[in-house]
């Protein structure tokens, strides 16, 4: 599919409307027509569509299950369990009692499997701890002097850390967050929205997203762009060669700032990505990997502005993937929507078309929580290990009046 770069123009549609040509929109129908059928017990049409589904996105934990509900359902014991066994073998657990109808094909090696997937893989040294509730998102580092930029979201504040305490850079206004955070020379570039975990939300004020250009220096804004073609919830943002990028995961859509002024343009409109979050160029500048929480990852070539969908190698699902970040020519892959949550390398081959092999270099374990935004400084991966999403509520509320602290991790990524 050729995603090319459309102007901006004014869009009436305020939902998110997925194209039904796509992958994404071929395999949400299929996967739910499996759904169906398996709750009506019609196995052969469940079987059909979950293998539809798989052909589009062979990872996908949820159709995985379906498959192996459909063919067990079916008496087709030997297929349901090679469902099983591909879905665990890509590192994922379930909860056994809540599918009580795959209880015949356990057995002590699925089991072991289970367990394994459990465990913690892997160990981080943490470098930074804030034990004041903030919620941390985005995180940039200046590479020279490893100055650090965290956002508070639940504060509504970007902050600078001095000493290894967090001192206020900017503040936004009442229910808004700052969220992907990128440094390009001094400039520290702020992907800010409305949202009901920051202090002073409120609903029924007109939503804010801006993408703000500060001075880390003095915290001064030099620069807004917003973009008001459409109701926008900004998310991830990612600081290339040439040109500024932010992903939208309301709208489902990617944006992109040209030689960071001017207008935004859609590099990918609505209705390809359900959720698209991390972004991510490689060294050359002509390529951008983008993360769709709902589908995996995504290669836009930037020249053509042709779009084509990753496969996953056989050990790992590349759903539920978060922030991006490269090391040479490596993508580390922060994934919070697979628990136990995980980092992962993904050797990619030279033209970035295929994943040659993954790698999870931290699973689990205690510390890791909810992980979120993270940067390549060298040969060192720093990134927010715990982030304390996990202390709040959907409306932003401590869920324990001691939260655990948001915590910032280093990996050295070195062989």
């Amino acid at each position: 599919m050729a995603a090319g770069v459309m102007a901006c123009a004014v869009l009436p549609v305020s939902a998110q409307t997925v194209d039904p040509d796509s992958d994404l929109g071929r395999f949400r129908a299929l996967r739910i027509e499996a759904a169906r059928a398996v709750q009506a017990k019609e196995w052969d049409k469940a079987v059909a569509a979950s293998d539809e589904a798989l052909i589009i996105m062979p990872s996908s934990g949820a159709v995985l299950l379906l498959s192996a509900q459909a063919r067990a359902g079916a008496g087709k014991t030997a297929e349901a369990k090679a469902s099983l066994r591909d879905y665990l073998a890509r590192g994922m657990v379930v909860s056994k009692s809540s599918y009580p109808q795959l209880s015949p094909l356990w057995d002590a090696k699925l089991d072991q499997q289970l367990m394994a997937n459990s465990e913690p893989i892997g160990t981080f040294k943490p470098v930074q701890r804030h034990a004041a509730l903030s919620v941390a998102e985005g995180l940039a580092i200046e590479p020279k002097s490893g100055k650090t930029y965290l956002s508070a979201l639940s504060r509504g504040a970007v902050n600078v850390v001095n000493n290894g305490v967090l001192n206020p850079l900017y503040s936004l206004p009442d229910g808004v967050g700052a969220y992907g955070l990128a440094l390009r020379g001094d400039d520290l570039w702020v992907a800010t929205s409305s949202g009901a975990v920051t202090k002073g939300y409120d609903p029924a004020k007109p939503a804010v997203a801006e993408v703000l250009q500060i001075d880390r220096l003095s915290g001064q804004v030099k620069a807004r762009f917003t973009d008001e073609t459409a109701p926008r919830r900004f998310g991830d943002i990612f600081a290339g060669k040439t040109d500024l990028y932010v992903s939208d995961g309301q709208k489902g859509e990617v944006l992109r700032l040209n030689n960071y002024s001017g207008a935004f343009e859609v590099l990918i409109p609505e209705g390809y990505m359900g959720s698209p979050q991390g972004l991510v160029e490689n060294e050359a500048g002509n390529v951008l990997i983008v993360s769709d929480y709902s589908s995996g990852l995504y290669r836009i070539n930037l020249d053509s502005g042709d779009m084509d969908r990753l496969e996953a190698p056989a050990n790992i699902t590349l759903l539920g993937i978060d922030g991006l970040a490269r090391h040479g020519n490596d993508l580390i892959a922060v994934q919070n929507g697979i628990k136990p949550d995980r980092i992962l390398r993904l050797r990619m081959s030279a033209d970035w078309k295929t994943i040659s092999r993954a790698e999870t270099l931290v699973r689990g374990g205690e510390g890791l929580r909810e992980p979120t935004g993270l940067q390549v400084v060298g040969n060192k991966l720093i990134f927010i290990a715990r982030s304390q999403w996990s202390d709040v509520g959907a409306d932003g509320a401590p869920l324990s009046v001691t939260p655990g602290p948001a915590i910032v991790g280093e990996i050295d990524l070195r062989p």
